[in-house]
Order: C-alpha cells, then sequence, then structure tokens
C-alpha cells in the first residue's frame, strides 16, 4: 500500500503466516512468522534469508526447559533492531519467550 492508500500488490514468496513487519535502516522489511520462522525482504520485497527452519513445533504449551535454542516456537507482533544490528523476536507461547539474534 502507499502512504495514500492504493494497493501495490502481494508479497507471498517465503511468507506463510505473517503477523507484524518492522522495517530496519537499510529498508529491509523483517516479517515474524507463525509458522515458526522470521523472513527478511528486501526493497522489492524479495526474501533476503528466513531465519529458523519453518517447521512449526508442538512446543507452544511445552515447559521452557523443552525449547530449542535457535528454533522459533511463534515468532509473534514484537520485533526489532536495536542500535546495534541485532535482532529481537518476541514469540507467542503462554510462558512468553524473548530471543536475541547477534549481528556478527
Amino acid at each position: 500500500m502507499t502512504l495514500e492508500g492504493r494497493h501495490l500488490g502481494f508479497v507471498t514468496e517465503g511468507i506463510r503466516m505473517p503477523c507484524h513487519m518492522h522495517f530496519n535502516k537499510r529498508k529491509e522489511m523483517l516479517v515474524p512468522d507463525l509458522e515458526s520462522v522470521v523472513t527478511i525482504l528486501d526493497k522489492e520485497n524479495k526474501p533476503i534469508v528466513q531465519l529458523c527452519d519453518g517447521h512449526p513445533s508442538d512446543l507452544r504449551d511445552a515447559p521452557r526447559e523443552k525449547f530449542i535454542p535457535g528454533k522459533f516456537i511463534h515468532p509473534h507482533s514484537a520485533i526489532w533492531i536495536n542500535g546495534r544490528g541485532d535482532i529481537v523476536v518476541a514469540e507467542w507461547v503462554p510462558i512468553g519467550r524473548v530471543t536475541l539474534l547477534r549481528r556478527v
């Protein structure tokens, strides 16, 4: 959509169940997806990378000790990039989960 509300098109490549979007300084779009993946898109809305494997697990209601480091459960509406370029992802799980992906 333009700022005037004109529809420009749909983004479907690499997107399954998106629930939010965030733009960084390079105008890339970060899209948390309830299907266990975060997709980063370029200015042309083409995927640059997908973080995690995108295979939903049955861990949504599991105790914290069952969570697998580096595997998202349900990335949700809180995603942002801090001043160092690290990505912070909040997940939609009953006991809460926040993942910090450090830029290297």
